[in-house]
């Protein structure tokens, strides 16, 4: 069974009109809406990426994710260990201050990093639009759950 074009015309009906003429009818259904299927999966938009500045955005935003994961583990892990029981020292809460820190010394420039390389530039084909999509959305998720967890951390340690 062949695999389906990453950029096939489709019919409303889902008949494949990739060789048809444009003003030509739908043999299936008698109609002439299409709708073009862009959608291609990580690893073909990887492969089909034909620049570095592309592919270095991509990285980046990557880069940013795993970074906001693990700022998160610690914000969280953190607030466990000063939830639990027993006496850590008078100055044990100033450990609250290093996931807030990495987020804004380290995310910060790496996620802005990650969007510049991503935006759209004379440089960066069309055909990688669906590259840069994962980019911002891996970039949105690493900056944005790290904060909501601080917030969340230190909302706790207030109340």
């Amino acid at each position: 069974m062949d695999q389906p074009t990453s950029n096939a015309i489709h019919c409303q009906c889902g008949y494949d009109r990739t060789g048809l003429d444009t003003d030509a009818l739908c043999p299936e259904c008698g109609q002439l809406d299409t709708k073009q299927t862009t959608k291609k999966s990580l690893s073909e938009a990887w492969r089909t990426s034909t620049t570095r500045r592309g592919k270095s955005g991509f990285v980046l935003a990557v880069m940013t994710l795993v970074v906001g994961l693990a700022n998160s583990a610690l914000a969280i892990y953190m607030m466990i260990w000063l939830s639990s029981p027993g006496y850590k020292g008078s100055t044990a809460g100033l450990i609250l201050i290093y996931p807030p820190l990495i987020w804004g010394v380290l995310q910060l420039p790496l996620g802005g990093l990650a969007l510049s390389a991503c935006m759209p530039h004379k440089s960066l084909p069309r055909n990688e639009a669906e590259l840069r999509r994962y980019s911002l959305i891996f970039t949105a998720w690493g900056l944005a759950i790290p904060f909501l967890v601080i917030l969340v951390v230190c909302g706790g340690v207030a109340s």
